[in-house]
């Protein structure tokens, strides 16, 4: 018998075996599936309970053996799916933080803080012990988690729905660090309370160029064709502020073009001698963008630092503080 022939033998007889785990593997399930949880347990219970006192009710539905309703070959591969390998922890200056990572995009922005925007990690540690830190346009909150893991209170406002989920998740992993710190709020804060559409370039978690109100690109100039369109609930910042009873200290603005509408919103919270400091990307082709760097000066604000946001021409990252 030569190699070739063992090898197709061995390949066949290991196609048996798994075939036989996966047939006993089934087997398994469906025996615990026989066997009532505590949760069906009580249900009974009370059902017998509730009938015997003379109570009239519709039968029990009867369980649904879910591996025969959808068929094995389906449930076999949403059984492999597993959330935890797709959870990783990086170390961000000394701190172990734990982030959902579900595709490269997401992987990169947890590991890669301290190389995409490491003077945004300088402006969070200089926020005061008892400064209130608002992350507006957190996207999938890597950077406020590492702000409410530091102590800072932090409201991370985020509303694309793919975005939100990680930055929310992100919040689960970390809770016992961050309670009580972390909020993450699932809306627009804009110029007006409304419902308004978010164009959103493309429809992948953690990807970029989402914006609020129109479909232009980052530098204001190409109008793209979004692949999705979400509707989302606004409102502006100075209702929110006085609907939570709060006042930030520093706040960061990230929001790819809908700059204008969000300054518009925030004339009372600009004006409040708590608020601090203002980490700021600019696009500086953009004519709102820079409008709104020109009207937060006009509050009072200075230029501290201005720095070239990585792998963009005309997008750079302002540091303002009062002066």
């Amino acid at each position: 018998m030569n190699n070739e022939v063992k090898i197709d033998e061995l390949r066949k007889e290991i196609e048996r075996l798994e075939l036989e785990l996966k047939s006993l593997e089934r087997e398994k399930r469906k025996a615990a599936i026989s066997v009532p949880s505590e949760r069906e347990i009580a249900v009974i219970e009370e059902f017998e309970y509730r009938t015997k006192n003379g109570e009239v009710l519709e039968p029990l539905v009867e369980k649904v053996d879910l591996e025969t309703f959808v068929g094995s070959e389906t449930f076999e591969r949403v059984l492999g799916i597993s959330e935890d390998l797709a959870i990783n922890t990086a170390s961000v200056r000394g701190h172990e933080i734990k982030f959902y990572t579900p595709n490269l995009r997401a992987l990169w922005q947890s590991y890669g803080q301290e190389y995409i925007e490491p003077e945004l990690l300088d402006f969070i540690e200089a926020i005061d012990d008892d400064g209130v830190y608002f992350d507006v346009g957190a996207s999938t909150g890597v950077f406020a988690i590492y702000a409410a893991i530091r102590g800072k209170k932090t409201y991370c406002f985020e509303p694309e729905v793919t975005n939100f989920n990680i930055l929310n998740t992100n919040g689960y992993l970390n809770f016992s660090k961050v309670a009580k710190k972390f909020n993450a709020v699932n809306i627009g804060l804009s110029n007006r309370f409304a419902v308004d559409t978010m164009f959103i370039r493309r429809f992948e978690a953690a990807a970029h160029e989402k914006i609020l109100g129109q479909s232009k690109a980052r530098d204001g100039k190409l109008v793209f064709e979004p692949e999705y369109e979400q509707r989302v609930l606004t409102l502006t910042m100075d209702e929110f502020c006085r609907l939570e009873n709060v006042q930030p200290t520093d706040i960061k603005i990230d929001v790819d073009g809908a700059e204008k509408a969000l300054i518009e919103g925030m004339k009372e919270t600009l004006s409040s001698p708590k608020l601090k400091r203002i980490f700021f990307e600019v696009s500086e082709v953009e004519p709102d963008s820079v409008k709104a760097l020109e009207t937060i000066l006009e509050y009072g604000f200075k230029v501290e630092s201005r720095k070239r946001v990585q792998n963009y021409f005309t997008e750079y990252n302002y540091t303002l503080v009062r002066a």
